[in-house]
């Protein structure tokens, strides 16, 4: 089930799912490490994973590398889980379950030894409330990824869509035309039209500094954090006490 709160950005992903890679699109095992929830820091195994917020690829790159753990995957956007479905057939993975569910609308309480939820909260009306759910279905014991755009990693982007926003631009070949005359070498998501529209035009975005970070965490009083990255966008790992 969608939030009414969050109508607009399940439209959006409807329109524009996130992100594009090529159908037969892979990794060595060695590159999948980062998705290793085994190795997060969790005190116990790790036999269930959400993975909240999903796009259409990381499902598969989860299954890939945590092939011994039972995976649910949920997504507002049903294109992008028919993605999945998809790239789940091709390579033959059988521990992943896909469902189109809003953070806000889960239930779950206690019942994942590991949760991701990568560069999904900001993307909510409310990430105290979507982090308060996903400290809520993690187990004791159990650790949670969590990214976050860093404001001054952002800071281009955030100019842009300002512009694009302040322009009424709303469509894909319109946002591209303002694009060219705005960058000269684009570079990473405005590389591609779903990148694009993912940095450009989602209709909800929130942008941290590290502290502003750091306090997001520390009012949830069941979190401990082990560690924050911080080379672009933040990424946190933390133990549920």
């Amino acid at each position: 089930m969608i939030s009414g709160y969050h109508a607009n950005v399940a439209e959006h992903y409807e329109k524009f799912p996130y992100p594009s890679y090529p159908w037969f699109a892979s990794a060595s095992w060695k590159q999948l490490q980062a998705v290793d929830c085994q190795t997060w820091g969790a005190s116990h195994e790790i036999k269930d994973i959400w993975i909240a917020g999903c796009g259409t690829i990381s499902p598969l790159m989860f299954g890939r590398r945590n092939f011994m753990s039972k995976i649910l995957a949920s997504d507002l956007s049903e294109s992008a889980l028919q993605i999945c479905q998809r790239r789940l057939r091709i390579y033959g993975m059988r521990n992943v379950q896909l469902k189109c569910e809003d953070i806000f609308e889960a239930n779950y309480s206690e019942k994942f030894d590991a949760i991701d939820s990568y560069g999904v909260i900001h993307h909510t009306v409310s990430p105290v409330r979507s982090l308060d759910k996903l400290v809520t279905a993690l187990k004791p014991g159990g650790i949670l990824r969590l990214m976050v755009y860093s404001q001054e990693a952002r800071e281009q982007i955030e100019n842009l869509r300002s512009e694009v926003k302040e322009k009424k631009l709303s469509e894909i070949s319109d946002v591209k035309k303002f694009l060219a005359e705005r960058v000269a070498q684009p570079s990473g998501d405005l590389k591609n039209s779903a990148g694009i529209a993912d940095a450009l035009l989602n209709p909800i975005v929130h942008t941290y500094t590290r502290k502003q970070f750091e306090d997001l965490l520390a009012a949830e009083a069941r979190l401990r954090v082990l560690k924050i990255e911080d080379s672009k966008n933040f990424v946190a790992f933390c133990l549920k006490l």
